[in-house]
């Protein structure tokens, strides 16, 4: 959302109208929920309702009821209708900056090894028995001297 226009919500209202504003540069409408609204943006229901109150209020939104008789009602269509906001949305998907490098700082994790430290292995065993036992030939005994 435009700063100036941003400047006159909360944080939690902002998250609310960003929601909102993704879903309209997807599919020119959004028909979602509050509840969905509210689980997404992180806030409550209440705080949606507000939200979406006040930015009708300052001429933002339009919202168009979808009620069914005798039925449950749909969830409202929320357009907006500010020039200054849906030129904002067109222009986000084509920032003219560089992109950041998708892996940069990120590490590659390996599993955890799985075997028991206190029981090595059989092979591991015999290769540390061979490797004794050709130490033990080649070196003379200590204290020995061969002539």
């Amino acid at each position: 959302m435009p700063p100036a226009l941003a400047c006159k919500f909360t944080v939690s209202e902002l998250a609310v109208l960003r929601i909102i504003g993704d879903e309209v540069r997807q599919h020119g409408h959004c028909d979602r929920c509050a509840d969905e609204i509210a689980a997404r943006a992180g806030v409550c229901r209440r705080m949606v309702q507000n939200a979406i109150r006040e930015a009708a209020r300052l001429g933002l939104l339009t919202i168009e009821e979808r009620r069914r008789e005798g039925r449950r009602n749909l969830p409202n269509v929320v357009r907006i209708v500010s020039k200054e906001w849906t030129s904002w949305l067109a222009r986000a998907g084509r920032s003219g900056r560089p992109q950041a490098e998708p892996l940069i700082g990120c590490k590659n994790l390996r599993p955890t090894d799985r075997t028991d430290k206190r029981e090595p292995s059989r092979t591991s065993e015999a290769v540390f028995a061979a490797g004794r036992q050709q130490a033990s030939s080649a070196a003379p005994p200590y204290g020995r001297r061969q002539c």
